[in-house]
């Protein structure tokens, strides 16, 4: 099977018309999908099924050949907010979104799901860059320094660092300048910047380098070895990648057949049936 990508670009698009394209399916991506879309629209080729769940393929106003095909980010972060509302009433929510239309897509959902509650529940965005959880704080970056906040999302640590890492056993590695050295829970420096590289503690050890040394091949070994054991395994990406266009191309089909049978004035037995019987 060949398969030809039309770009954005006037070439693309000429491409796109002069091959006689009946239709456009299952095209990934929502920057790619959203910049060929006016075009697409302008000329009725169908857009069909796009496969980026943005809550504004489904705009029959303005594009009426765009079709999408999963639920939205929106939908879903108004699943999310629904739940939240019934069995965690008194959570408070800490919103950590990508910073465009995806990310955007999401807090929307968010709060229009907790409608009149948002403003009680919600954390606002306020950081560019946020990591997960470890000993009770999390690393956050505004402009260009990193700093930790709390669960509760208050600031404990300013942003000061270059760079900074996650909290375990009561340490975390800090960079400042071009020197790597290890900082306590209140921001205070327990190890100096003096390292060329450094890793989390564990156990009350941490990996370090110094001098320009290297790590040993024996160490970067058990570190790939420590890596590979604990990455998550593809086998249920692919399934659901799959299923997706299993189902993908069962509806097209479907539709494909039920459109030709229409025009062709054949019932769905195949049985000719006068055009006036329709």
């Amino acid at each position: 099977m060949k398969f030809r990508i039309f770009g954005a670009d006037p070439s693309g698009r000429r491409q796109a018309m002069d091959e006689g394209v009946a239709f456009i399916f299952s095209s990934v991506g929502g920057a790619t999908n959203r910049a060929v879309q006016p075009y697409l629209n302008q000329k009725g080729v169908p857009q069909l099924f796009v496969a980026s769940p943005r809550d504004d393929w489904a705009d029959p106003a303005n594009h009426p050949w765009t079709i999408g095909w999963q639920p939205s980010y929106r939908i879903e972060a108004r699943v999310y907010a629904r739940y939240l509302l019934a069995h965690k009433v008194k959570a408070k929510i800490c919103v950590l979104y990508q910073n465009d239309d995806f990310g955007k897509d999401y807090l929307d959902g968010l709060q229009d799901g907790l409608g009149a509650k948002n403003a009680k529940m919600v954390i606002n965005p306020q950081f560019d860059e946020a990591g997960n959880i470890s000993d009770s704080m999390a690393v956050i970056r505004v402009g260009g320094k990193f700093g930790y906040i709390d669960r509760s999302g208050k600031m404990v640590i300013n942003p000061q660092f270059d760079s900074a890492g996650d909290f375990h056993n009561g340490r975390a590695v800090a960079k400042l300048g071009n020197k790597f050295g290890y900082i306590d829970k209140s921001g205070k420096v327990k190890i100096p910047p003096q390292f060329d590289s450094a890793g989390d503690f564990s156990d009350g050890l941490a990996l370090v380098s110094m001098g320009g040394r290297p790590m040993t091949k024996n160490t970067l070994r058990m570190v790939a070895i420590a890596k590979h054991r604990n990455r998550p395994r593809a086998r249920s990406a692919f399934r659901d990648a799959s299923i997706a266009g299993t189902t993908m191309e069962t509806t097209i089909i479907a539709c494909c057949e039920k459109r030709m049978n229409e025009v062709s004035g054949l019932n769905a037995h195949n049985t000719l049936v006068p055009a006036n019987a329709r």
